[in-house]
């Protein structure tokens, strides 16, 4: 890719922190997204924040974390994920579906309306957690821990009720 631009190339799809360790000392990238692209490309993938957690445990503990710029997409939805996402140690966020829905029903106002909301409900988290400044959200505001964040198997409802009456909980 190097011989192709000069722009800075940031890699996307991270879902484990040996990718993010690799990526990071290869020194040929300038920031990493972690995504798991909205989960659709695995149901049972885990979700961007979950990876999050685990990325930025490794990249501390390897003196790596500084290194590069930690972008994180995928779920999130409200100014409190955002908080959330940059207490556990994202730079920044991205926020793609309910933009698309936002255009799709109200065009640049729409856009513009959801934006304008999560930053307000952005500053509301920030001030109901002391925070006066982005600087000031730390990981101190959130309680989580690898062991936290498992992800277990699906309920297969539909599979449950329709194909296996006997196993459907009723």
């Amino acid at each position: 890719l190097h011989s192709n631009t000069k722009l800075p190339i940031f890699l996307k799809g991270i879902q484990n922190s040996d990718d993010a360790v690799a990526a990071v000392e290869s020194g040929l990238i300038k920031g990493l997204m972690i995504s798991n692209h909205g989960g659709r490309n695995l149901d049972t993938c885990r979700s961007s924040i979950q990876v999050l957690v685990e990325v930025v445990a490794k990249l501390k503990s390897m003196g790596l974390y500084d290194k590069v710029p930690l972008f994180v997409d995928g779920g999130f939805r409200r100014g409190s994920d955002i908080f959330k996402a940059l207490a556990l140690g994202a730079t920044a966020v991205g926020i793609g579906r309910p933009m698309l829905y936002s255009m799709a029903i109200g065009g640049q106002e729409g856009v513009q309306y959801s934006i304008d909301l999560l930053g307000q409900e952005l500053v509301t988290c920030m001030k109901n957690a002391g925070c006066q400044t982005i600087s000031n959200i730390t990981s101190s505001f959130v309680s989580c821990s690898l062991n936290d964040l498992q992800v277990s198997n699906p309920i297969h409802n539909l599979y449950n009720s329709v194909e296996n009456p006997s196993a459907a909980k009723l």
